[in-house]
């Protein structure tokens, strides 16, 4: 997700399980969790499986951005100054 004022990433929307695109379950990581890996081609991240699991939120408000500090919150890492 993009701050619409900084321009800068707030926080990543991770997408996992279903099919082509359909029945995914998102979830919201701080964007300081991901590292990239260029041998990987990708990023990375030392959050658990059950750390996921545990922050999957059935509501999510995606024009409310006080849920951005909530995904931060959860973590345990700093809100970044956006």
């Amino acid at each position: 997700m993009i701050n619409k004022r900084s321009g800068k990433v707030a926080y990543a929307v991770l997408g996992f399980g279903g099919f082509l695109g359909m029945g995914n379950d998102h979830f919201r990581v701080p964007w300081a969790q991901l590292t990239y890996d260029t041998q990987l081609g990708g990023y990375q991240t030392h959050i658990s499986k059950q750390q996921l699991e545990d922050s999957r939120e059935s509501e999510w408000n995606w024009s409310d951005p006080s849920q951005g500090r909530r995904v931060y919150d959860y973590y345990g890492t700093p809100w970044p100054a956006i």
